[in-house]
């Protein structure tokens, strides 16, 4: 049974709104399922492949997405074209003034024969897709002297020329100042980007113009309306018992309740998890604490903690781990009563009810604090276990309902609305 509760930060600090990447998850390999493919061709017999798993070749030596379309048509025609896109959406829409940067590697193979040629690949952020305003707004890479033409619905931000080699390349642009640049009239303040198109050229021109490219580590930044994540593992190592703490943020502009876990492994085995209920104002973080661990045996343990939200528009500062390595292990003195527990709903209205359950011939203090620690109400002597209520006349806010005994401390944070 948890004793040692939730650690509170008081007060709550406000800090500048964060930017995050705003792509699901930027790596390939790590998130399939927010990564779709598909092809765009004239021909039925489309030789074009396209693969958001590609293990042949990644910038970070894993996976990356890729496009192919070396392989031509072998009767090939004016206007002949076969695109592969690689595309994800966002779970929420973004405001496009919510963007910020956006940074990609890409890797192109040179061409295979004067015939088949090197052609472009493009970086597409879909505005307003649901809208027959729709704008497709991005950045191309092409060989250099090829210029790509825009459409009605098509604007290039900035257009890039890119090495014919087979090396990483990264491509870094401000793209909110770009949008600013553009000067759209026809693109409304309140416009929406939808998700990001990772397209792949192949069109004949004279000539077949198509090739192989490599997409890894996409990132684009902006600010996000939920995003929660752990900012940093404060807990100290080597210390016996030893409570995982972790300093939790909210980097969104609006408030979040969400779940915290800690889960402690010995190699492949789990030897301890717990977790949290928890919320967040805007743009503020809190220290959490979780129950204690005494390790089974010296030697090496890996920390793992992470959030889980729904929605959460970035899974990039989801978790964070760290190693632990114990040196002695030691049974610390019993001093806290067993069975001692304290239930509060997150959020509630007044008044305030609370549980409780302490040991038989124990007696415990129930204390309800303000965000500033200032006492605002007590309920003195409880015993053995039932239910407590406090000050009917509550204002709207969070506060903090504490039960001390026999020297233990449990706290809980609660929301009261009107």
């Amino acid at each position: 049974m948890r004793w040692i509760g939730v650690l509170i930060s008081l007060p709550i600090l406000m800090f500048a709104l964060e930017t995050v990447n705003l792509v699901k998850d930027h790596g390939f390999e790590k998130d399939s399922e927010v990564w779709n493919t598909y092809i765009i061709t004239t021909r039925p017999d489309s030789k074009a492949t396209v693969d958001k798993h590609d293990s042949v070749k990644a910038s970070n030596g894993k996976f990356s997405g890729s496009g192919d379309t070396r392989t031509g048509p072998e009767n090939p025609y004016e206007g002949e074209r076969e695109r592969p896109h690689i595309t994800q959406g966002f779970c929420v829409p973004k405001t496009v003034s919510d963007i910020d940067s956006l940074t990609i590697n890409y890797s192109v193979y040179p061409r295979l024969n004067d015939f088949q040629r090197t052609a472009a690949a493009t970086i597409l952020l879909l505005v307003d897709g649901n809208s027959t305003d729709y704008w497709e707004l991005g950045y191309s890479l092409t060989q250099p002297g090829v210029n790509l033409m825009e459409a009605d619905h098509l604007k290039y931000l900035k257009q890039t020329s890119f090495a014919e080699d087979t090396l990483w390349h990264t491509l870094k642009e401000d793209v909110g100042n770009d949008i600013d640049g553009l000067l759209i009239p026809d693109i409304p303040t309140d416009a929406t980007l939808d998700s990001i198109i990772l397209r792949i050229h192949g069109i004949f021109s004279m000539s077949w113009y198509g090739q192989k490219v490599f997409f890894d580590d996409v990132c684009l930044m902006g600010y996000a309306d939920y995003d929660v994540g752990v900012k940093e593992i404060t807990s100290v190592t080597e210390t016996i018992p030893y409570t995982p703490t972790a300093l939790i943020k909210n980097f969104g502009r609006e408030p979040a309740d969400f779940q915290v876990f800690a889960e402690i492994l010995q190699g492949e085995t789990q030897v301890y998890h717990d977790s949290i209920d928890w919320s967040l104002s805007s743009d503020t973080e809190d220290n959490v604490s979780f129950s204690e661990f005494i390790p089974p045996d010296t030697g090496a343990y890996l920390l793992r903690i992470y959030t889980v939200m729904d929605p959460d528009e970035s899974d990039a500062d989801d978790e964070l781990t760290k190693e632990l390595h114990f040196t002695a292990i030691a049974e610390p003195p019993v001093t806290h009563p067993q069975l001692l527990t304290l239930d509060v709903k997150p959020t509630t209205t007044t008044p305030l009810h609370v549980s409780y359950s302490l040991p038989n011939g124990h007696t415990g203090t129930l204390t309800l604090f303000d965000l500033s620690g200032r006492r605002v109400d007590a309920q003195r002597q409880v015993r053995g276990y039932g239910a407590a209520s406090f000050n009917s006349d509550l204002t709207a806010g969070v506060y903090i309902v504490s039960l001390e005994a026999s020297g233990t401390t449990l706290t809980r944070k609660v929301v009261v609305v009107e």
